[in-house]
């Protein structure tokens, strides 16, 4: 743990030390200047248009902003669908080999197979932040993402008694490639309606809290005397995930109906 932690520090000064301070001044810590003039104007006008409150030059958070953070019912659905949705990556990353290995196949040959569904979780990630950039369907994808989870999660759990190995060994692959492509967007979706800066901060902690949580609920999932079909355990990560989904339905049903009484107010309406 010391050399991976050690990278990690690295990696931050390095970090630090070499990324622009902010698009107002585009300038590394060490003088090191990327733009030209015309360049960082170029890139403030697209930040601006993108999201004013990104060049509010108030960096610390009030107790207002806070307050209206941890009052904020919208950020409910979110943390749920996150901390419940989430948490069978982390039982998958614990356990998918010992999976594979009770499929019939050796340890080693099981980690480079359970490695497979890894890659294409890679392919996923990217396609779903892209097609949510491009369509501005957010919400939308977090609930496609979400659904399909839900239904490879629930055929693992229908086939665990299946004699068919490849079949298992596929569904398995496919579930640990869309366990969270999803989670990204969702995590720009709630970003995007935040109402400022500071709030914005607050409600990113909270959904990295969510996620740093719900590893310790997948962490506890698969249990030895479960072993090795682990019955319960698909049971109860297909009941983790349904919730995830119901909730990803009322994160969208939210802001649709918040954006008929915004319109009739004439308010800037929320994004999904």
């Amino acid at each position: 743990m010391a050399v991976p932690g050690l990278f990690t520090i690295l990696v931050g000064v390095i970090f630090i030390a070499f990324f622009p301070l902010s698009p107002a001044n585009p300038v590394s810590l060490l003088g090191i200047r990327y733009f030209s003039e015309q360049e960082a104007h170029i890139l403030q006008q697209r930040v601006l248009r993108d999201d004013p409150s990104k060049f509010q030059p108030r960096r610390s958070v009030s107790w207002a902003e806070i307050k209206a953070t941890f009052t904020n019912w919208r950020l409910l659905p979110h943390f749920f669908t996150t901390l419940l949705g989430v948490a069978p990556a982390s039982t998958m990353g614990s356990y998918a080999p010992s999976l594979v290995v009770s499929f019939g196949y050796d340890r080693l040959k099981s980690n480079a197979m359970v490695s497979i569904g890894s890659w294409l979780l890679l392919v996923t990630n990217l396609a779903w932040g892209y097609i949510a950039d491009k369509t501005k369907q957010r919400g939308l994808m977090v609930f496609l993402g979400v659904l399909i989870l839900w239904g490879l999660m629930l055929g693992n759990r229908l086939l665990v008694e299946s004699t068919n190995e490849k079949l298992r060994f596929g569904l398995l692959t496919a579930a640990i490639a869309f366990q969270v492509p999803w989670h990204a967007v969702n995590g720009s979706w709630l970003a995007l309606n935040a109402r400022s800066a500071g709030e914005r901060s607050i409600t990113m902690a909270v959904f990295i809290m969510a996620a740093n949580s719900s590893g310790i609920i997948g962490s506890q999932i698969f249990q030895a005397p479960d072993a090795p079909l682990y019955r319960t355990g698909w049971t109860v990560i297909v009941v983790l995930v349904s919730v995830a989904l119901l909730m990803s339905v009322i994160a969208n049903v939210q802001y649709r109906l918040l954006n008929r009484l915004q319109k009739r107010e004439g308010k800037a309406r929320y994004q999904y």
